[in-house]
């Protein structure tokens, strides 16, 4: 297949990249040259774009037909509507990456319908948005909008042993193993997917799949953050001290309760792994980098 992934650089973007080109799809890298792309080897090319601008999307893109894009640049209505002019009558396939920030806290397990793109009111006059209704609103603008079949990949926090930027998951670890405290200010039960995983079912979805509609990406459980670092304390051998400071809060105290179903993911055919196990390799691939 022909392929396009609007970021993939980095984190879970680069490892589908990377898998892509595993499979024998030629792939095309359009990011906004913040970083280089010589660690991905195949058949990857590289082009540099603003994925806001829409004179600069009909440039780079306008003439060229793909199987499918991946969109992980798409943050407001406007990113999807420059992908919609963009793309009609050149894709198959469209796989935006959303995020499980378009839910609201809620103490139920939380399925795709809880939020429905499809009904939501879609505002196109603002100059920004928040992390949250900007993922909303882009959702919404593609499946009342779009002219081709899309896709909405809903991860949660995503982790990994190496290659998290974000350093939230790592956090947790060097505190432990540095005896330093952390808060639980604003704990709850959130979702986690692991960054290999989540590559690997966006790669299905797309090339795999012709599933169409909003769809979690999530590792089956969750946890609070007094759980999440009691895990990794046994695991470490190491003693979690626990305090109100508010500079040692962890990342992941949000102040929400959002826990994702994977059932539907299950239900196609894509089965995540448990979440406690996955900590438990992650923690295992960490000590056998050295790094920790």
């Amino acid at each position: 297949m022909n392929i396009l992934v609007l970021g993939g650089s980095r984190f879970f973007g680069k490892r589908l990249v990377q898998q892509l080109v595993k499979d024998g799809h030629d792939v095309t890298v359009a990011t906004r040259g913040q970083r280089g792309l010589d660690s991905l080897g195949g058949k990857v090319f590289q082009t540099i774009v603003d994925r806001s601008d829409l004179n600069a999307m009909k440039l780079a893109f306008g003439g060229r037909p793909f199987d499918v894009v991946y969109d992980q640049l798409g943050f407001t209505p406007q990113d999807a509507r420059i992908a919609a002019e963009v793309f009609v009558g050149r894709i198959r396939r469209f796989v935006f990456t959303s995020s499980m920030a378009v839910y609201d806290s809620s103490e139920e397990v939380l399925s795709e319908r809880a939020f429905d793109p499809h009904a939501y009111s879609l505002d196109l006059t603002k100059d920004s948005y928040s992390y949250k209704e900007g993922k909303r609103q882009a959702e919404a603008y593609f499946y009342q909008y779009a002219p081709f079949p899309v896709a909405a990949v809903r991860p949660p926090f995503v982790i990994s042993s190496d290659d998290d930027y974000t350093g939230r998951f790592a956090f947790h670890v060097g505190k432990l193993l540095n005896r330093e405290p952390i808060s639980l200010a604003g704990s709850a039960d959130v979702s986690f997917v692991a960054a290999d995983e989540l590559a690997a079912f966006m790669n299905d979805i797309g090339t795999k799949s012709d599933y169409v509609g909003p769809i979690n990406a999530s590792n089956t459980g969750w946890m609070d953050t007094e759980r999440l670092t009691r895990t990794i304390a046994d695991l470490l051998g190491a003693t979690p001290i626990f305090a109100d400071a508010a500079e040692e809060k962890s990342p992941y105290c949000i102040g929400e309760t959002l826990r994702l179903s994977n059932e539907l993911a299950r239900s196609i055919g894509y089965a995540f792994q448990p979440l406690e196990s996955v900590i438990e390799r992650l923690i295992r691939e960490m000590k056998e980098q050295g790094g920790q």
